[in-house]
């Protein structure tokens, strides 16, 4: 009886904070589609609230809700520096890495196991990428975090997928970081197409300052909902 009770309590949570977040999700598309209004608050309250959800299940899901919670904690952390303050952009991204770091730590609990040759990829590969960088002259300081964060979730984004042989639960949290590597996609060529003379098309260019926030909405709620059990 207790668990049937439990079992209601945590889908009820569940859908309130579904539904919430799709209001939400509308609400800054709009927003940023029709630019009437700024989504600012939208958008941070998002998050928000992905944090409280994977708070919650702490009570059900122990250190793999902690987990979570803690990566969301910085993600927070890194929204306020970056979407809040719109400054600050190099604590924003180390915050970020944290985060996906934690995630890192998250698929190794899962896997009850640590993988040496995650780890030394996730090392010897950014170095690659910077030194290729600072023979273009392209490597300072934020580009440098960018390829160390990058590989981070590109490799835990590889990795999830291999988790949902595990619990199909999982599955959105593969989704949700996919989802991620769209967002930061679409951060990177709003942000660095002129400094690599890409030339981006004024349309694509539109979409990709929506899809920003229509991808990393989608995947921070999915982050959050895969700590459900």
């Amino acid at each position: 009886m207790l668990n049937k009770i439990n079992l209601n309590v945590k889908s009820l949570i569940t859908y309130v904070f579904i539904l919430i977040e799709v209001v939400l999700y509308v609400l800054l598309l709009v927003g940023d589609i029709l630019t009437c209004y700024d989504t600012v608050l939208i958008k941070y309250t998002s998050i928000i609230l992905c944090l409280i959800y994977s708070v919650v299940f702490i009570f059900y899901s122990k250190l793999d809700a902690i987990l979570t919670s803690l990566a969301l904690v910085f993600t927070l952390i890194s929204d306020y520096f970056l979407l809040v303050l719109n400054n600050h952009f190099i604590l924003g991204l180390t915050t970020f890495i944290i985060a996906q770091f934690l995630y890192f730590v998250r698929i190794c609990f899962i896997n009850k196991k640590v993988n040496l040759i995650s780890i030394l990829v996730r090392v010897f590969l950014p170095i690659i990428v910077c030194i290729i960088l600072k023979l273009n002259g392209l490597l300072d300081l934020l580009t440098g975090l960018c390829a160390f964060y990058f590989t981070m979730l590109l490799i835990n984004a590889t990795e999830s997928s291999f988790l949902i042989k595990l619990d199909r639960r999982y599955i959105l949290f593969f989704i949700g970081l996919i989802l991620f590597i769209g967002c930061d996609v679409s951060v990177g060529l709003f942000n660095f197409s002129s400094v690599l003379n890409i030339n981006i098309p004024n349309g694509l260019m539109n979409f990709v300052t929506i899809s920003m926030w229509g991808f990393y909405l989608p995947s921070q709620t999915l982050i959050a909902l895969s700590v459900k059990c």
